[in-house]
């Protein structure tokens, strides 16, 4: 299974994506990890912008029912990893690069002198779950600021989705800690 990811990935998006192991149950939670994302533009050994750990409590069986109900509950999520992002001079991010569409897919990718905005996340009606992000370090770089570079240690977010027509009506709330920021020069 991860190279079906890593392949659909690599057919889609610039940067390059590999993942550890994937492991899907019926019955029980997923696991999969870790999954790496690398700058296309960098060479190798300094070109990682992320490697996450990534467990859902949710079995395929509950997710297949939920997909044809239209009551999906991911269950709780839990993310755990390190990030480098690192901002160019010209205002783009590594992240967009490696996260742009690969020349010739459907999408052109977009201009590197006039970063579009990032179409919003959308969650499919009847969706509910919780996602926890823990034991993250964030680096932000900023090449031509450095001084407005950061680094998060510890990052942690709990975030909880309920979905329309639950007792409290759609709702989703959030709550991010860290452990330590620490600012550029």
């Amino acid at each position: 299974a991860p190279g079906i990811v890593e392949k659909a990935a690599g057919e889609s998006v610039s940067g390059g994506v590999k993942v550890g192991t994937v492991s899907l149950s019926w019955f029980g939670g997923q696991k999969i990890g870790p999954v790496v994302i690398t700058d296309p533009t960098k060479p190798d050994g300094k070109n990682e912008i992320f490697r996450a750990d990534v467990e859902a409590s949710s079995s395929m069986l509950s997710l297949a029912k939920g997909a044809i109900s239209g009551g999906i509950n991911l269950g709780t999520v839990k993310i755990t990893g390190k990030g480098n992002v690192v901002r160019s001079a010209d205002g783009t991010t590594n992240l967009q690069r490696a996260l742009a569409p690969k020349k010739g897919s459907e999408k052109a990718p977009p201009s590197a002198e006039k970063p579009g905005p990032i179409d919003p996340a959308r969650v499919p009606p009847g969706t509910e779950g919780r996602v926890i992000v823990e034991n993250f370090d964030l680096n932000f770089t900023d090449e031509s600021n450095p001084a407005a570079s950061v680094q998060l240690k510890d990052l942690g977010v709990d975030a909880s989705l309920l979905p329309a027509g639950s007792s409290t009506g759609a709702s989703a709330s959030f709550k991010v800690t860290t452990k330590a920021l620490a600012q550029g020069q």
